[in-house]
């Protein structure tokens, strides 16, 4: 009976489950939420490139992705754009968001990226602490 009322919510949401689910099929979006949630709020695209190791312009163009389907939302703070977690009460974004919550915890790639992070905002080679220096 469960699964019958579930499947009847997932139909009646349409393309937009299946939006947010297919942008949780890359692995490079699932990194970027990862850094965004556990990192952020307020990270912009240079600190998750210096994290990822990626270009700028792949990760800019995977933001968009998270931003179209409401996963993400930005800000701007002068000339930098900061990226932090769209909040929902949407009880589906929650449940894969949650279920990812706990992936994360058990994934060495994901471990690897926090760590990397924590390592590179001690040292203040996170863009973010250059920003600060740059106003002050």
């Amino acid at each position: 009976m469960k699964y019958i009322r579930i499947c009847e919510y997932l139909r009646s949401m349409g393309s937009d489950v299946v939006n947010i689910l297919k942008a949780f099929a890359d692995d490079t979006r699932l990194r970027i939420v990862h850094l965004i949630d556990r990192c952020g709020p307020d990270l912009c695209v240079c600190d998750m490139v210096a994290v990822l190791k990626l270009p700028q312009s792949t990760v800019s163009r995977q933001l968009m992705r998270l931003r179209h389907v409401g996963l993400v939302m930005d800000s701007r703070d002068g000339m930098w754009i900061n990226y932090s977690m769209q909040q929902h009460k949407d009880p589906v974004r929650s449940a894969v968001l949650s279920a990812l919550r706990e992936c994360w915890l058990h994934d060495p790639v994901f471990a690897a990226d926090k760590a990397l992070f924590d390592e590179l905002h001690a040292k203040n080679e996170i863009v973010r602490c250059k920003r600060s220096l740059l106003k002050g």
